[in-house]
């Protein structure tokens, strides 16, 4: 677990949080980094199945069903508890949304490889924007706020293409550092080797053309982030308690790309 970096990584996404959320922050990404481990000892030949089981009771605890006997799981039924509490329901539901849909890719990964099907680059986007982590962390970081979004902010075009910019093209410049070592490994669903097989090109061809998704999904959110911000925020349509944030966490201590 020291070797993940979880302190360091947690330090570079909340580089202004205050201890609190800190703390919490590297909880979650300590506990992403060893379900990551944890699949791989459970099930080390990814079969879809058994993959698909383990996913499944995670994502009940996050609906509150019991954890089974598991550290991870245990680990999981604590953080959440801990992580929910004086939480808006409607921040719970986004969050526990996207963090389901991190876990699953797992399980999505799995059944493509049992299949021996390798998608399509769009496809692979579409689900690699989820097992990046960042919609959850997106969400995570919404708890350094002084006021929990709107809804209608939560869900407007804008905060969707900005958050799938920012997610992507961390994806993707995760899968061009990691290309030649995963494709050493025989391993497909990287961005790289999908545009090699489709293009029939060699990897600095591909790692290319890659590139310049990176950097188109920058200045969708570059653009995004330079439009004019309105100079008067709407009013919260909650009562004042209910907006304003509890005190942070204070927890004692703490992915998958």
């Amino acid at each position: 677990m020291l070797n993940t970096g979880a302190d360091l990584s947690g330090a570079y996404v909340w580089p202004r949080a205050e201890p609190g959320m800190l703390s919490l922050g590297l909880k979650w990404l300590a506990l992403t980094f060893r379900i990551d481990d944890q699949l791989d000892e459970d099930d080390p030949d990814g079969q879809p199945g058994s993959r698909s089981q383990c996913i499944e009771e995670l994502c009940a605890i996050l609906h509150g069903a019991p954890a089974r006997p598991s550290p991870v799981a245990g680990a999981l039924h604590g953080l959440w508890k801990e992580t929910r509490a004086g939480r808006p329901a409607s921040w719970q539901r986004v969050f526990v949304a996207d963090f389901e849909a991190f876990l699953r890719s797992y399980a999505l990964e799995a059944e493509l490889k049992a299949a021996g099907r390798i998608p399509e680059l769009p496809e692979y986007l579409g689900w690699r924007m989820y097992s990046v982590g960042m919609p959850w962390l997106w969400d995570l970081d919404e708890l350094r706020l002084p006021l929990f979004l709107p809804e209608s902010v939560r869900t407007c075009e804008a905060m969707s293409t900005l958050r799938r910019a920012g997610s992507l093209h961390i994806a993707l410049v995760n899968d061009v550092f990691s290309a030649k070592r995963e494709s050493t490994l025989g391993y497909p669903y990287n961005a790289v080797s999908l545009t090699m097989r489709a293009q029939t090109c060699s990897m600095q061809e591909a790692v290319a053309q890659v590139a310049g998704l990176v950097a188109g999904h920058a200045h969708t959110v570059s653009r995004i982030l330079e439009r004019r911000r309105p100079t008067r925020w709407p009013r919260c349509r909650q009562q004042p308690a209910r907006c304003r944030r509890g005190p942070p966490h204070r927890a004692g201590r703490t992915t998958r790309a």
